[in-house]
């Protein structure tokens, strides 16, 4: 990888060379402005690899550049990038542990916003990585993550909130009660799931997390289980006085063709709607594009993915060098 330290305190570094084409022209939806700007929604075609994070900052430059108004917010998939692997020598999480994922979090997005003009706007995406979990007999799960990048840098970190049992929560360090096999009273919380971007209060979803306001999902979740617990901390967060008015939910993607039923979900478009009719909170939503069929994805997903704000869509492509 190329040296990614700017220069002085105010140049961004040149970013690793890449090849930004749209797969479709930059489509805008009408709506509400965001804090006196348009969110800017990018698309790109998922990969389980994830993007460079200076190729995520060149395809940013990019759709502001494309975008023709003022932009309030920039948005992109779940897994965009993907972060170091962390090795814990036990079972169980340590301060020390934390503290390393952390920091591979923070180095990609310190890399990812030297790539930034100064005065961007904020940014929320998704990186994913892996936890691997050390003793007898070693084992493997994924970390999911949705960050805010402000000021070129970190300003925020949730994590996914969606497990179904303690050994998928472990990789995401939510307690669990290991006696009863249920998440703790706090779990939502834990994740820090509210984010303030600039001034507004929001709720930040994971992929599936989303799928705990769905009425599908409530109906086939087994009441007192784990998903139906963590659907109930979710609607105690939303009664509260300070509840977040925006939710900002990121896909990694639909994982069928764009042809298919699951473009549409109806477990996505059940929860964004019930979050907007149901809680009253305005629904950002952004999703990775099927690789195999990028340029129908992009059209539909445009059209049915939701966004209560002015919206402009830019899909990519990106060649890496």
């Amino acid at each position: 990888m190329p040296d990614e330290t700017p220069a002085d305190g105010n140049t961004p570094a040149a970013p690793t060379p890449v090849r930004p084409q749209f797969i479709i022209p930059p489509r805008t939806l009408p709506g509400d402005e965001y804090h006196g700007g348009a969110v800017v929604r990018i698309f790109l075609p998922y990969r389980m690899e994830g993007y460079l994070p200076t190729t995520v900052g060149a395809a940013i430059v990019h759709a502001l550049g494309a975008s023709q108004c003022a932009p309030g917010l920039v948005v992109l998939p779940a897994g965009v990038g993907v972060i170091d692997t962390v090795t814990l020598a036990t079972e169980d999480w340590t301060d020390v542990d934390r503290r390393a994922v952390a920091a591979s979090i923070d180095r990609w997005v310190r890399a990812c916003g030297d790539s930034l003009p100064p005065c961007h706007p904020p940014v929320v995406l998704g990186l994913d990585g892996s936890a691997v979990f050390g003793g007898g007999d070693p084992w493997e799960q994924a970390v999911q993550v949705a960050v805010v990048i402000q000021n070129r840098r970190l300003a925020h970190v949730t994590a996914k909130t969606k497990p179904t049992n303690d050994d998928e929560a472990t990789a995401l360090d939510v307690s669990f009660n290991l006696a009863t096999n249920l998440p703790s009273s706090t779990a939502v919380f834990d994740n820090q799931p509210v984010a303030t971007i600039g001034e507004e209060s929001t709720l930040l979803l994971v992929c599936h997390d989303a799928a705990a306001f769905s009425a599908r999902s409530r109906s086939a979740s087994r009441r007192g289980g784990a998903a139906d617990m963590i659907r109930r901390q979710y609607d105690d967060l939303l009664a509260r006085c300070d509840a977040p008015l925006v939710a900002i939910n990121l896909l990694h993607q639909l994982p069928r063709r764009a042809g298919s039923r699951l473009v549409t979900s109806s477990v996505f478009q059940n929860a964004h709607r019930a979050l907007h009719d149901e809680y009253l909170v305005r629904v950002i939503a952004v999703s990775g594009l099927h690789p195999d069929e990028t340029e129908r994805a992009a059209t539909r997903l445009h059209a049915l993915l939701r966004c209560d704000f002015l919206c402009v869509d830019v899909a990519l492509t990106i060649d890496e060098e």
